[in-house]
């Protein structure tokens, strides 16, 4: 998910089809919207015991996905492998990954999450990088098979090691209608929901938008989302070990705060 800029940057280009950034951006925005909407299924799943259906179909879809968007030529194709494709299968992954760990940890259990959540910054660093060395060498096609490999490599590490310790004594139903009703956790949901709105506009256009303004060459440009993500690290972590100490709502707050003025400044 937070490499899609470099994506949305090389499709501005024309080479592979010709349309809007807006239409760009839905790629990504689908994408997003696949990986999270998938969660509100798989957390259940994960619940009745199906932990490595999950990750087989999780891990299927990140890397078909990438082998099948290596073929495209048009752009509902991108939308159809990139979009949904991938999108549903990272939402396969995302809920177990975080799920799982609680139950190993019974002490900084925020540090434990913010390191595993570094992840996504970590492969933000790593595959935009190779994407623009690649696509210079090998062309699109190969860059995007390089990075499904790259990703099958990985996840079969995941696949060999994660054993769920304990199950829920019971699962969880597909919609619980009782949390409509708490008014404390709908605010908290709708404030979370506005952050991510505008959390991937900056993600998607940040590299476009250095190219196309001119205040960044080609080069940099694609370099602007790994250095995002670079410092999205430190984000991941360092608050959430300090949430162990002081509480979330402490470090969301001031962090809120300071995202949403630095939102207006800019």
């Amino acid at each position: 998910m937070y490499r899609f800029g470099v994506y949305q940057t090389y499709y501005e280009s024309g080479v592979l089809f010709k349309t809007t950034s807006s239409n760009i951006a839905w790629i990504g925005s689908i994408q997003a919207l696949a990986m999270l909407a998938t969660g509100a299924f798989a957390g259940p799943l994960y619940d009745r015991g199906y932990f490595r259906w999950l990750l087989i179909v999780g891990s299927l879809g990140v890397v078909l996905g990438h082998m099948l968007l290596s073929l495209v030529g048009t752009y509902w194709e991108a939308i159809l492998t990139q979009g949904f494709l991938v999108g549903i299968g990272g939402g396969c992954l995302y809920i177990p990954a975080v799920a799982i760990l609680p139950t190993y940890f019974t002490s900084n259990v925020g540090l434990a999450l913010g390191i595993a959540a570094s992840g996504s910054s970590t492969g933000g660093i790593i595959y935009p990088i190779m994407f623009y060395k690649l696509i210079d060498q090998v062309g699109f096609a190969w860059s995007v098979r390089i990075l499904g490999f790259t990703a099958l490599a990985t996840l079969i590490i995941p696949f060999a090691v994660m054993e769920v310790r304990t199950k829920p004594s019971k699962a969880r139903s597909a919609i619980d209608w009782t949390a409509f009703s708490d008014a404390k956790f709908m605010t908290a949901v709708a404030g979370v929901m506005m952050g991510f709105t505008s959390c991937y506009v900056t993600v998607f256009y940040t590299s476009y938008f250095g190219k196309a303004s001119g205040i960044v060459d080609t080069s940099l440009a694609f370099y602007l989302v790994p250095i995002l993500n670079a410092g999205s690290m430190f984000g991941r972590t360092l608050p959430n070990w300090l949430s162990d100490t002081i509480g979330p709502l402490n470090v969301i707050m001031p962090s809120e705060l300071v995202s949403d003025a630095w939102n207006l400044i800019y």
